[in-house]
């Protein structure tokens, strides 16, 4: 650990100073000069000061190649440790096991060498057999939250207790994946036909697999491919992803799906002196990290295990089903074994409480694996047309509800605005002719202007988490028990774009050019636009362009890139980088009975794709924005910026007048919370936009 080193010149400095007191010369001193005392720092803004002053490097290191996709849940979790530590921690990955192989790495970070470690307790079975327990409960095949169970049934606390004799901090792990799988070489089609294959496997793996007479050896991830192609091993049982990486598919012709046991993740544990030395808010900001990463990594890796299994397939490697008494046996085999030798047997006092914990995390997780829900087609009706660049939220969206749900949920797109009009399609899915509807709020105002809250809510300019500060405000909540009185389950939004901006005919320098023009806006900008003397209408998409062409309307304020898609380009004359303001994105409703039909599974499957299609969306179109600016400018369209008090002006007057407008006036007992959960949203992105 390196503690900034400016502390110790601070020391030194105060020596010198003592130093040159004492040599001082025999010149008459002169009267000093009354001064001021400096003010003495209270003890909260003292402790304020030390804890930015105490920046500290963590040199950490790795069990994992970079190869390997478990390398990236390590990798996020460094990020996350700077960003939340506010750069006060530096987690400096010295290396992987070219370094320091997998199996020997312990012993220094105990001894100092290095301050933390990312591991599998299975890498260090010499030092302590229990660390296993982490990779024996279970994980989700899906994405779910593993990491919260691994908290409430006390998992890392009974890690902890038995890594502190041992001189190292348990800290928790990045758990993800679905667990440990079987490959090989030969087909297995029952357990006896394991008797004498000679496996690469962990050292926790081995209670259960001996006892089917196979033999095992605990290769690190180079050494597997060499000993599969020199027929030093005849299959491999690994937990995780690696074959495509590993090239094992060029040897291995099996691959077992019934297999899957086991869980975990990658163990984040320090040196107790280097944990020691940080301070309560930056320990807590690791243990923050690793929570961010196992959300992350489980989101991340169960595309990967789908992806894999899919193209192992597609190069040949057959897929062996096993009958329901072979899986069950493995199962309860694998979990029963391990936890007796590997917990129980070698330490009773330390390893039962880790025992119990295993069984209570297995409790909650393994019965979610085993269920298979009845397969629902959802039927959506999509606001906005396939041209427009937002629809790739929508399409992304039904994407990984497919997949999160592993296949149990189809969202069936039955059409956008070419079937019912973007402002009429609300009724339609509230009585059940559709299922779920992917809108905005403008677009059903005469059923409640409280919708319009989410596109209030502002988004970043930048590439950044807009899903989160809305879950965090309570945002998704109170727009919950709005449409709930309507027959609508209100579920999250695929936030994601800048926000509104406005384009004319004629330039706008100052609110008095507004006086008079008549602007295509949607219902939510009202209040504002027609204080400027402006009058609005509220088109579609495919109605904006014949209405710019006729001259029925000489500008727009639209919320978001369009001006491409829509060829307004022909018609405007300018554009406004500082008119930006709002932001949100696609809200996703169900008709109630059909939200219910689903299971809670099901459920969190369709909240879960509203997420990562929000982290799409706002990657995807922070470039198309940026380019749509970029492109206008270059055809031709003046772009005009305004004074810094027009510009907030607009900004100000843009979310007062709404909220007050829109979700405070119509409703004060359903809009006080939303407009307290909006004002929360933009306490949190707008002063990073400015």
């Amino acid at each position: 650990m390196r503690v900034s080193r400016y502390l110790v010149a601070i020391a030194l400095i105060a020596a010198l100073g003592l130093f040159a007191s004492a040599c001082g010369d025999d010149e008459p001193t002169a009267t000093p000069v009354p001064q001021q005392a400096a003010a003495t720092p209270t003890p909260t803004e003292a402790a304020m000061m030390e804890e930015k002053a105490r920046r500290v490097t963590i040199d950490l290191i790795d069990a994992f190649p970079e190869v390997l996709d478990v390398s990236k849940a390590t990798a996020f979790f460094i990020e996350e440790v700077s960003k939340l530590s506010d750069g006060s921690v530096t987690i400096n990955r010295v290396g992987g096991p070219e370094v320091t192989h997998s199996l020997e790495q312990f012993a220094p970070t105990r001894d100092g060498v290095y301050d933390a470690i990312a591991t599998v307790g299975a890498y260090h079975t010499d030092h302590t057999k229990l660390g296993l327990g982490e990779n024996v409960a279970a994980n989700y095949t899906r994405v779910a939250d593993n990491y919260t169970p691994r908290v409430e049934c006390g998992l890392y606390d009974a890690l902890e207790d038995i890594y502190a004799p041992l001189g190292i901090q348990y800290v928790g792990s990045i758990a993800g994946g679905w667990g440990a799988r079987l490959w090989t070489i030969d087909p297995v089609r029952d357990v006896g036909d394991l008797d004498g294959v000679h496996l690469r496997a962990a050292t926790i793996y081995q209670p259960f697999l001996h006892a089917y007479g196979a033999t095992t050896t605990p290769l690190q991830f180079s050494e597997i491919y060499p000993a599969l192609e020199k027929g030093v091993i005849k299959g491999l049982y690994w937990g995780g992803v690696g074959a495509l990486n590993g090239k094992w598919d060029e040897v291995i012709k099996y691959q077992y799906p019934d297999s899957l046991a086991g869980g975990g993740g990658v163990s984040i544990m320090f040196n107790q002196d280097a944990w020691d030395q940080l301070s309560e808010k930056q320990q807590q900001a690791v243990r923050d990290a690793i929570k961010n990463a196992a959300e992350f990594y489980t989101e991340f890796i169960d595309g990967v295990e789908r992806n894999e299994v899919a193209v192992l397939g597609e190069r040949g490697i057959e897929t062996i089903p096993w009958p329901e008494d072979l899986k069950n046996r493995w199962t309860n085999d694998h979990y029963d074994k391990i936890i007796d030798d590997f917990i129980i047997a070698p330490d009773p006092v330390l390893g039962q409480p880790l025992a119990d914990a295993i069984r209570c995390v297995n409790d909650i997780v393994l019965p979610d694996r085993e269920v298979v829900d009845e397969p629902v087609t959802i039927d959506l009706i999509d606001a906005f047309p396939t041209v427009l660049d937002v629809a790739r939220s929508t399409a992304f969206f039904i994407e990984e509800v497919n997949r999160i749900s592993n296949g149990t949920v189809t969202i069936n797109r039955v059409g956008g605005p070419e079937v019912t009009h973007s402002l009429e399609q609300f009724a339609p899915t509230r009585e059940g002719v559709y299922d779920a509807i992917a809108t905005v709020g403008a677009y059903h105002t005469d059923h409640t202007k409280l919708g319009l809250g989410e596109n209030v809510a502002a988004n970043y300019t930048r590439v950044a988490d807009n899903h989160t500060p809305r879950l965090q405000c309570g945002m998704y909540d109170a727009l919950e028990d709005i449409y709930a009185p309507l027959g609508i389950q209100y579920v999250a939004s695929i936030t994601g774009g800048w926000g509104a901006r406005l384009w004319t005919v004629d330039p706008i320098r100052e609110i008095g050019d507004l006086d008079g023009v008549h602007l295509r806006a949607a219902t939510i900008y009202q209040p504002f636009i027609h204080a400027y003397g402006a009058t609005t209408t509220p088109l579609q998409f495919s109605e904006i362009y014949p209405a710019l062409e006729k001259g029925v309307i000489k500008g727009l304020y639209w919320g978001g890139a369009g001006a491409l898609a829509g060829k307004w380009n022909e018609v405007i004359k300018y554009q406004y980088p500082d008119s930006l303001a709002g932001g949100g994105g696609i809200g996703i409703m169900f008709n109630q009975e059909s939200w219910d039909n689903m299971s809670p599974r099901q459920q969190e499957a369709v909240r879960a794709a509203t997420k990562t299609a929000s982290k799409f969306y706002t990657e995807y179109i922070d470039e198309v924005e940026r380019t749509e600016v970029e492109t206008l400018a270059a055809q031709g369209i003046e772009s005009i910026d305004w004074p810094d008090e027009l510009q907030q002006r607009w900004s100000n007057d843009h979310y007062d007048k709404i909220i007050e407008d829109f979700i405070i006036a119509p409703d004060p007992v359903l809009g006080q919370p939303l407009a307290d959960a909006i004002r929360c949203v933009n306490d949190i992105i707008l002063p990073d936009r400015q």
